[in-house]
Parts: C-alpha cells; sequence; structure tokens
C-alpha cells in the first residue's frame, strides 16, 4: 500500500477521504474477524482509534519495506490492547499481509500478539501496562531534540488509561523541555472496561494539559478524516516550542450499529452469529469459517521482526571511585555514573 498523504496541503481531496472510507471498511472487518478468531481482544477501541491510525499512517514518513528506517518518524502506540486495530492498519499500508495478521492473531509465535510488541513489523515498543506510552514518546522526541534531527513523534491514548499518575510527569517534562515534535493523539470516546470514564475517575483531561503549558485541539467528530487531517498537520508543522494534544470525541466501537457506546465492547469479541451481523454491516461475506480453518494450519513465524543490526556501540566509560572517607548519597553517585557514560558516548 503506497497511499501517502501530503502534509503541506491544508485540506484532504474527495478522493483521499474516499480512498480513506475504503480502508476503514477493509480495517473494520479485520479488527472483528481476528478478535471473534481469537475468541479474545479489544474490538471497541480498535474501532474508535481506527480513523485517527489510518490518517496518521498516511501523514508520518515510515518505509514498510524498511521498518528500522532511520529517517522515519515515530508512532507509539501507549494504548496497545487496540492491538486489532493497529495491525489491520499496518497490514493496510503494507507492513505484513492480511493472511499473517488473520492467521496469525494472538497465537504463540506469530508475532501478532494481543497487546503490540516490537515483534511486530511496524510497532515501535513493547506496550503492557497502560500510562507508560506517553513517557516513551516524550524520550523519543527528546532524543531527536538532542540529535538535532527533524523526525517527529506521535502518542496514542486513551481516556481511561490517564488515571495513571505517570502520565502527569511525562507531560510536565515535554513543556518544560519545549518538545514541539511531540503529538499526543487522544482517544476521547469516555469509555473504559469498567464503564463511563467520569464514574471511574473523572477529570479534565484538556485542562491539565493546558495547565502545564501544551497547545489542546479538542475535535468535536474524532472519526472526521479531514478534521484530524488538519489538526494533525498543523501540530506536524508545529515549531512553537510548545507540544500538541489534540483531543478526538469518538465513539466506542464506531461503524457497527449494535456495538456502539457500550463499554462490553471494550475487551469483547463478538459471538460468530452477532459477526456475522457486523460483517453484514460492512457490506462483506462472513468468511468466518475460512479463517477458523487457516488457523488449525501450524502458526507462521515468517512475520516477526528482524533484529536490528545497527545498534550502536555502547562505551562502558570510566570507573568513578570513591576513597573510604568521601561521604555521599546513593542518588549522587548514580547520578554521576550516568552523566560519564552518557559523556563517554559523545
Amino acid at each position: 500500500m503506497s497511499f501517502k498523504l501530503d502534509i503541506e496541503q491544508t485540506e484532504l481531496s474527495e478522493q483521499e477521504i474516499s480512498a480513506l472510507s475504503e480502508m476503514r471498511r477493509r480495517c473494520a472487518r479485520r479488527i472483528l474477524l481476528s478478535t471473534s478468531l481469537a475468541a479474545s481482544g479489544h474490538p471497541g477501541g480498535s474501532l474508535s482509534s481506527l480513523d485517527m491510525l489510518l490518517v496518521a499512517y498516511g501523514i508520518i514518513k515510515h518505509d514498510p519495506e524498511q521498518p528500522h528506517w532511520q529517517g522515519r518518524d515515530r508512532f507509539v502506540e501507549s494504548i496497545g490492547h487496540i492491538s486489532p486495530g493497529v495491525y489491520s492498519v499496518l497490514a493496510e499500508y503494507g507492513y505484513f499481509s492480511e493472511d499473517d495478521f488473520l492467521s496469525g492473531f494472538r497465537r504463540t509465535g506469530s508475532g501478532f500478539p494481543g497487546h503490540v510488541e516490537s515483534i511486530a513489523p511496524g510497532v515501535e515498543w513493547d506496550t503492557g501496562n497502560l500510562g507508560q506510552g506517553l513517557s516513551t514518546a516524550v524520550g523519543m522526541a527528546q532524543a531527536f531534540k538532542v540529535k538535532q534531527q527533524d523526525n517527529r513523534v506521535f502518542c496514542l491514548m486513551g481516556d481511561g488509561e490517564h488515571q495513571k499518575g505517570q502520565i502527569v510527569e511525562a507531560v510536565r517534562y515535554a513543556h518544560k523541555y519545549k518538545l514541539d515534535n511531540l503529538t499526543v493523539l487522544l482517544d476521547r470516546n469516555h469509555l473504559q472496561i469498567c464503564g463511563k470514564t467520569e464514574d471511574i475517575m473523572p477529570q479534565p483531561i484538556g485542562k491539565l494539559y493546558e495547565t502545564l503549558g501544551w497547545n489542546v485541539v479538542r475535535l468535536e467528530d474524532g472519526h472526521d478524516v479531514s478534521a484530524i487531517f488538519t489538526a494533525m498537520g498543523n501540530a506536524y508543522r508545529n515549531t512553537s516550542g510548545v507540544p500538541t494534544l489534540i483531543i478526538a470525541r469518538t465513539v466506542m466501537a464506531k461503524g457497527i450499529s449494535f456495538m456502539e457506546n457500550l463499554a462490553k465492547y471494550h475487551g469483547s469479541p463478538l459471538s460468530p452469529e452477532l459477526l456475522a451481523d457486523g460483517l453484514a454491516e460492512l457490506d462483506y461475506e462472513n468468511d468466518f469459517a475460512h479463517w477458523q480453518q487457516r488457523r488449525t494450519e501450524p502458526v507462521r513465524t515468517n512475520t516477526i521482526m528482524k533484529p536490528r543490526s545497527d545498534y550502536p556501540q555502547v562505551q562502558a566509560g570510566e570507573p568513578i571511585l570513591y576513597s573510604a572517607d568521601t561521604m555521599t548519597d546513593n542518588r549522587s553517585a548514580y547520578g554521576n555514573a550516568l552523566l560519564g557514560l552518557g559523556f563517554s558516548q559523545a
């Protein structure tokens, strides 16, 4: 798939909007099929985040033929459980085949675990515990600044995970160090696995970021690809010294009428009977039985990401020795050791 959006244009063409619509339909099918085939997974958030994922991979610099290409931008999925959506989009952009994904999803050794991991081509980091993706993205953005590289970093997050305290520390850090090469995309569907986010832990997420110095953009329709493109394009070109948060008001399980706005579909796949109804809404034939048969075959490992061969050589640095009568504390000694290690790489 060679679909690419021109980041310099101000709006999408009718042809691009139509293409994204068809891409969404194909990806939605994969999301429903993969989770029902595995009898586990998270279709709801995958569908609510899908439009942001599709536009993002149309904008960022990346190369499916060279997943480790040094010139690529970085896209970090903090909500790693939406792996059906991520894998569907990566398949759409040519990182691997639909066949590999559907026949391998959540099967040991396939390269397509339930939470996205860097074993899958196109995935930048290993997920699991929520609330950690922004810290990872901040580190990547800071590294690009230190190296004076113009790569951009996007981080897709959920509203429920914002209950984690680690996020606030990352938000503060990004503001202090002027990481304008960082953009957070927030899937604001107001639902999490236990119910409504406002019932479980109410919080004004946008105001939090604004108070801590971020530029906040609010999209009333988080499925409007034109609005997403405009917001992301502005963030991509941002050189203000201020990081950006894009809050997209989305619908849990968007596009499948009987699933929409139901918290149960955060982490519940469709039964084979309901899957047939969902595929019919998408105007696809029900090929569940075909893929069930495919999954009885030995799992293939051909899609697993090959280890990188370009890791830098890390110099050990000079040991810091303290005499017996030197009085210091652990944190200072540890900090000095890290500083020495850093300078040894320069």
